[in-house]
């Protein structure tokens, strides 16, 4: 695979990834923060800064393989997926 085909699908992933993250972030501060705290609700751009807030404060390792690299892209997709699906279920109990 041609190292520019590679960056494009790695780019297109990080966009993916970060919008997913937003997403995840913003529909569970209104669900959970907002009915608790006198706070506003957040939208998905605001999220995906305060996603990037925390990435930049959590130390992270580096990896040069590329099989760990597939497994991390997965791992950032399927995370906010399922803090979408258990938060969603969560708010039925409240």
């Amino acid at each position: 695979m041609s190292e520019i085909l590679k960056f494009g699908i790695g780019l297109i992933a990080l966009i993916g990834i970060c919008v997913l993250q937003g997403l995840a972030i913003s529909l569970t501060w209104g669900w959970f923060v907002v009915p608790v705290f006198p706070l506003p609700p957040i939208n998905i751009v605001e999220s995906i800064g305060i996603a990037f807030v925390a990435v930049a404060i959590k130390p992270s390792i580096s990896t040069s393989n590329e099989s760990d690299l597939v497994e991390q892209f997965s791992r950032a997709f399927s995370q906010p997926l399922l803090v979408i699906t258990f938060g969603y279920i969560l708010t039925f109990f409240i």
